[in-house]
């Protein structure tokens, strides 16, 4: 009874269920692939005596980024569960039953992931190696040994350890009342909330945005002037980019939100929203622009090997994906709860036309801002990369597409997820 109604449930969120199995199995793919080249002679990383510093701390940043990623996608996930679990309490149903109806649907979806990421883990292999050897001009061979296939079980039995205790946790925790209002609106981050700072207050923020501005921007001449450094200016860059996201623009968009007339409404929305949105995910922000930044930067680090840089491209694209799934997740787990701000539009006069222009411009929005906010550092690093001789070739290029396309992709999935669930039908 449990199996079937834990199969009907994936069929019936099939999308979700879709994009919880494709996290699970790039991330096996990625894991695999990213611990062949780690362990590889050419690097030479070992989990006891390391010959490479600059592998072991860009393989455990790739981990924990990886383990980040799947806890949002389990998040998302399991919190589109809660009326189900509801129901089930309702009727009846003890801690063990919810705890085999969520259990059921994960380790299937783990089943049918880690051997088709390790199939595809495989076959891009070859087409990997060719492309490195393409755009590094030396011959590169990503080999397979038992030390890569321990590791990666390794990881991958941490993330299932680590999700099925999130899981049974949220089952154990949550009672028929909170899992039928997990949709609620909140008492704090209200799109509609508009904060007023006293004069004083004003003149230390505005003070504080500058610094942040000149922080930001400033790294950026000296890695133009001096490549070999563009590590120590990203890393000042993007603590200025962190100070921007709290004291430029959301207070920016606020100002903005206070001037604007009453006869925009649309245009407010979309700010509002917006405003919310960098808020909300701030984190999965500042997560996506420093791991591209900063990984690319380490390509300029003196004395890196080919196959060092290979560890250091893969774990860029690898990030790229897995981080822009994350803000697709973030996003989709935000939209849950959304309905009431939607219904209350639509009492207020918004026509479901209005509803649907107001999603496309918020989503596009947010979505262009973090890959300008990204692609601003990682293509000054490129050019001056390139002009040092680090990159050749069409290697710049792919790094910047590699950072743009996953955004987009996620961006089109997550415009059709979050208009499909604001639909007048489902509200």
């Amino acid at each position: 009874m449990i199996f079937a109604s834990a199969l009907k449930s994936l069929k019936r969120d099939f999308y979700r269920s879709f994009f919880y199995w494709l996290t699970f199995m790039l991330t096996t793919a990625f894991v695999f692939l990213f611990f062949c080249i780690a362990v590889s002679p050419a690097v030479g990383m070992t989990f006891r005596n390391s010959q490479g510093g600059l592998a072991v701390n860009v393989t455990f940043f790739a981990v924990f980024v990886c383990m980040v990623d799947v806890f949002f996608a389990n998040d998302f996930f399991v919190r589109t569960k809660a009326k189900d679990l509801a129901v089930q309490l309702i009727c009846g149903a003890g801690f063990s039953q919810l705890a085999g109806y969520l259990l059921i649907q994960t380790f299937l979806l783990l089943a049918l992931a880690i051997p088709v990421g390790v199939v595809l883990a495989l076959a891009l292999r070859p087409l990997l190696e060719v492309l490195m050897t393409s755009w590094l001009q030396t011959q590169c061979v990503i080999p397979i040994s038992g030390s890569a296939v321990s590791a990666t079980l390794f990881v991958l039995l941490t993330l299932v350890f680590w999700t099925t205790y999130l899981n049974l946790s949220y089952a154990y925790r949550n009672n028929a009342y909170t899992l039928l209002n997990s949709q609620s609106i909140r008492s704090t981050g209200s799109v509609f909330n508009i904060a007023h700072t006293k004069k004083a207050a004003k003149i230390s923020n505005d003070a504080a945005g500058v610094f942040a501005l000149i922080l930001w921007l400033a790294p950026m001449l000296g890695i133009l002037s001096a490549p070999a450094d563009a590590f120590v200016f990203a890393l000042f860059g993007m603590m200025g980019f962190y100070l921007c996201c709290r004291h430029v623009f959301e207070p920016l968009l606020s100002a903005w939100l206070d001037r604007k007339a009453i006869d925009k409404p649309n245009q407010i929305a979309v700010l509002g929203f917006f405003r919310t949105d960098l808020s909300i995910m701030k984190v999965n922000v500042v997560l996506i622009v420093i791991c591209s930044v900063v990984l690319i930067s380490l390509m300029s680090t003196p004395s890196i090997t080919s196959m060092e840089k290979v560890l250091m491209i893969l774990a860029y694209q690898m990030m790229n994906v897995l981080l822009s799934l994350a803000i697709l997740f973030r996003f989709g787990t935000e939209a849950l709860n959304r309905k009431k701000y939607f219904q209350t539009m639509r009492h207020l006069g918004y026509l479901e036309k209005d509803l649907h222009h107001i999603i496309a411009r918020e989503t596009v929005s947010f979505y262009c801002f973090v890959a300008v906010s990204a692609a601003m550092y990682v293509c000054v690093i490129l050019k001056a990369l390139a002009g040092n001789g680090v990159l050749t070739g069409s290697l710049p290029g792919s790094l910047l597409m590699s950072l743009l396309l996953p955004l987009l992709v996620c961006m089109i999935a997550t415009w059709l997820y979050y208009r499909s669930n604001m639909s007048a039908k489902r509200a």
